[in-house]
């Protein structure tokens, strides 16, 4: 059998909690690393990159909302927070920082290991490493003003060639616009697709994932702002998409 190469790193200061959910996740096939701190997570990381990152919100050194944004920032993996406060504002604030999923303690460990499959199996990483794309004739690549975006490998090229390094909601997010040009996406629609769950006027985790998409596209040289917002209502391709 081969050995899943997926990397989960789990941190959380609590030793007991810790090694639980390790465990879990081991029992399941995955390489874990339990990290204590932020510190320890940064360290881990630098020699081993994670494909997906599990933060309690409660750290002694660090605030969990900022490690999260941080992770976000600085790599591709997909970030479950785990928090013992049920708070809607909490929750929002961490889909805001572009955590993929959440859960409230106490938990069962199954129920994060679902959770945890879920958002590796969006970002193409259930069984293979997120750097290494999967090739699925299958599945439809959609091109668009010189770009393309292949739903098989789950990638993104540039006219150049380049790849473009995007989050597994991001990647959802454009693959759900440019599926269906000219039509209005909700923000219903939209957080039932990527996120799970159903969407409430206070959360702001759709917009905040259209804000990080587009400046990654522009960064990247797209000069054009094709995701257009329709107040109130969501988004749409403004944009010719071949298939």
């Amino acid at each position: 059998m081969t050995a899943n190469p997926v990397h989960i790193v789990v941190v959380e200061d609590d030793p007991d909690m810790r090694e639980l959910v390790v465990e879990s996740l081991e029992m399941h096939g995955f390489r874990v690393t339990g990290a204590e701190n932020g510190v320890s997570l940064e360290q881990i990381v630098k020699s081993d990159p994670a494909n997906l990152v599990v933060i309690d919100l409660g750290l002694p050194d660090a605030d969990g909302m900022s490690l999260a944004r941080k992770v976000r920032e600085e790599s591709n993996a997909g970030v479950v927070i785990v928090t013992g406060r049920g708070g809607d504002i909490d929750r929002v604030l961490g889909l805001e920082l572009g955590a993929d999923d959440y859960i409230v303690k106490p938990f069962l460990p199954r129920e994060l290991v679902a959770r945890v499959q879920v958002v590796l199996r969006r970002s193409g990483s259930s069984t293979y490493p997120s750097s290494v794309p999967r090739a699925n004739d299958a599945h439809p690549v959609y091109e668009f003003d010189g770009w393309s975006l292949d739903c098989g490998t789950r990638s993104i090229r540039t006219p150049d060639d380049a790849f473009i390094d995007v989050t597994s909601s991001e990647f959802e997010l454009l693959c759900a616009l440019l599926e269906a040009p000219g039509r209005v996406r909700t923000r219903e629609y939209l957080s039932r697709r990527i996120f799970s769950r159903d969407w409430s006027p206070v959360d702001r985790a759709v917009d905040g994932l259209v804000s990080r998409l587009r400046k990654k596209m522009v960064d990247s040289g797209f000069s054009v702002d094709r995701i257009k917002s329709l107040r109130g209502t969501g988004y749409t391709w403004a944009g010719k998409v071949r298939v």
